[in-house]
């Protein structure tokens, strides 16, 4: 309160001397989040932000993940506060956007875009910069095509646009939660009980059966108009060989990065370079 009190009431004599009040503030502010909640369609959504920056970042979690399992390391510093300004959604039934319970009705992605532009728009952010990973990446797809308003520059990770026998199998091999590592099972444990874990993750996959074959048509990413960074781990065993190319072949104005020795959360094994990447991706 003391800093923001001495670098508002000293605006022209800290110019004089060459220093930014606002930047000055953000670089000596907490480098943690804050949770909000944002009122969409008589939903409160939460999401923790990060920073006071004219450039605004939405990060969208995978499947059952939220805010502080899925982006602690870009919501904790991992971007300039001065530049940037990084918000993380819990979509609906996800972390703290609850209730209501989520579920995998018919054309759930669909829905999880709607509610992201929604957001989007009450933050009054549009368009902003998307960020999506897993399935945060499908419905960051979605939103780009269905609402291109919404969307400045696009990030997508770990993302598949259509469900094949090959997704099928990869997700029966990892059905059973309790061989999961602790590392991924303790923060979802920990929002949602064991219980409602299991369950979330068994209803999860009862919607993905029940879906359908296309998440996004080849039509509907070429519709995209966003400036697009595909970013892909080689060692992503959760991704069918072949979906990168496909995204990148079918957003007229995209391009691949390759982690040669990224999984599928790269973002927080190699937080550093991927947030470097995607600033110098956003500041172009």
């Amino acid at each position: 309160m003391v800093l923001r009190k001495f670098l508002f009431s000293s605006p022209k004599l800290l110019r004089g001397l060459g220093y930014n009040p606002m930047h000055l503030l953000t670089r000596f502010s907490s480098t943690k989040s804050v949770s909000k909640f944002v009122k969409v369609n008589d939903l409160e959504f939460h999401y923790e932000i990060f920073g006071n920056g004219p450039k605004k970042v939405i990060c969208l979690p995978g499947m059952l993940g939220y805010t502080r399992s899925d982006f602690a390391p870009q919501l904790d510093g991992g971007f300039d506060p001065a530049t940037f300004t990084i918000a993380s959604v819990d979509l609906r039934g996800y972390g703290r956007t609850r209730p209501p319970e989520r579920d995998f009705s018919p054309g759930f992605f669909l829905r999880d875009a709607a509610d992201v532009a929604g957001v989007i728009s009450a933050l009054r952010w549009e368009p902003a910069h998307v960020l999506g990973w897993s399935d945060g990446g499908q419905i960051a797809m979605l939103l780009a095509s269905k609402y291109p308003e919404m969307v400045d520059r696009l990030v997508v990770w770990g993302s598949i646009i259509r469900f094949t026998r090959e997704d099928f199998e990869i997700l029966e091999k990892i059905k059973d939660t309790n061989k999961w590592s602790e590392k991924m099972r303790k923060p979802l444990v920990d929002m949602y009980g064991e219980d409602g874990f299991n369950k979330m993750w068994l209803d999860a996959l009862c919607g993905y059966h029940g879906y359908g074959s296309d998440i996004i048509t080849e039509n509907e990413l070429a519709a995209i108009s966003s400036k697009t960074l595909v970013v892909h781990g080689d060692k992503d065993v959760m991704i069918p060989h072949g979906n990168v190319d496909d995204i990148a072949r079918c957003i007229p104005d995209s391009r691949v990065v390759r982690f040669p020795d990224g999984k599928h959360n790269l973002h927080l094994r190699y937080a550093k370079e991927f947030n470097k990447l995607v600033a110098e991706f956003i500041c172009q």
